[in-house]
């Protein structure tokens, strides 16, 4: 059962993903950074720390930005939008990884 917290950040997320979908500029940004800590998480957890402050996460977790930014009116739940950047910061770190097993490079971008 959610607790009533969950349910105001629930509710919370749920305007903030309605809002970007209907073009407030604010929203955005704001709905990333809300989930920017879940989605560095997922990232570290398939790429690893690095040698450094990470470049190749830092790489991903822009990538996805993007991806999320341009993607977000296919949202079709804005109430359990969270594990949505979280996926596709996922799905981004494994193409990562991939690449650079297979030595074609190391940026998210592939650049």
């Amino acid at each position: 059962m959610a607790t009533a917290m969950e349910d105001v950040e629930r509710a919370e997320g749920t305007a903030l993903t309605r809002a970007a979908q209907h073009g407030d500029p604010a929203a955005p940004g704001l709905l990333l950074e809300r989930h920017r800590p879940g989605m560095r998480a997922v990232a570290l957890s398939v790429l690893g720390p690095g040698p450094g402050p990470g470049p190749d996460v830092d790489d991903v977790m822009q990538v996805a930005a993007l991806v999320a930014l341009r993607r977000i009116g296919d949202v079709r739940d804005p109430a359990v939008v969270g594990a949505w950047p979280r996926m596709v910061v996922r799905d981004g770190s494994y193409e990562d990884a991939g690449r650079r097993a297979a030595g074609g490079g190391k940026s998210a971008g592939g650049a």
